[in-house]
C-alpha cells in the first residue's frame, strides 16, 4: 500500500484496513550446486535476499546477474552484486528479450 494510494482512500471516505494477503518466504535451496549455473535471473529483491541465505558465501565470480526491475537492480548492487542484464527497458520489455539480446551480443 502506497501512501498515495491511503491518501486517495482517506479523501475517499472509504472505510478500509491494511492486510497482509501473502507472505513471501525464502526456499531451502540446499540441494541445488550453484555452481552448475552461468546466470541467476532475479525478479524481486527477496531473491537477492533468499540467494544469501541459502548460500552466504556467495561470490559472484564469472556468474552473470540478471535482474527485472529497479527494485531488484538496486537490491542486488546493495548486496555487493555486478549486474549485466536488467529489464524491463525499452529495447528488453521482457527478461526473455534482454537474456536473448545479452546472448547476441556476446556472441559477436
Amino acid at each position: 500500500l502506497t501512501d498515495e494510494t491511503a491518501r486517495v482512500l482517506n479523501t475517499a471516505g472509504i472505510d478500509w484496513t491494511k492486510a497482509v494477503m501473502y507472505r513471501t518466504v525464502a526456499s531451502d535451496l540446499s540441494d541445488i550446486n550453484i555452481n552448475e549455473y552461468d546466470m541467476l535471473v532475479f525478479f524481486s529483491h527477496q531473491g537477492i535476499k533468499s540467494l544469501f541465505q541459502n548460500f552466504p558465501k556467495f561470490e559472484q565470480g564469472d556468474k552473470k546477474i540478471a535482474v527485472f526491475g529497479v527494485s531488484t537492480k538496486q537490491a542486488a548492487e546493495e548486496a555487493g552484486l555486478k549486474v549485466d542484464i536488467m529489464a524491463p527497458t525499452k529495447e528488453t520489455p521482457s527478461m526473455t528479450m534482454a537474456i536473448e539480446k545479452y546472448i547476441k551480443a556476446t556472441q559477436k
